[in-house]
């Protein structure tokens, strides 16, 4: 088995994250959606 391991500096942080134009807000860049749970609140309630 073959664990990668890589250090996170801000070499790194700025190759990912490009700069962006000061004035811009959330929705210029996409969207996220994130779907989660716990095995302890699993009941949904109505």
């Amino acid at each position: 088995m073959v664990v990668r391991i890589k250090i996170v500096n801000n070499r790194l942080i700025k190759k990912i994250y490009k700069s962006r134009p000061e004035w811009s807000r959330k929705g210029d860049f996409g969207s996220l959606l994130v779907i989660g749970g716990s095995r302890r609140y699993w009941f949904t309630y109505i």
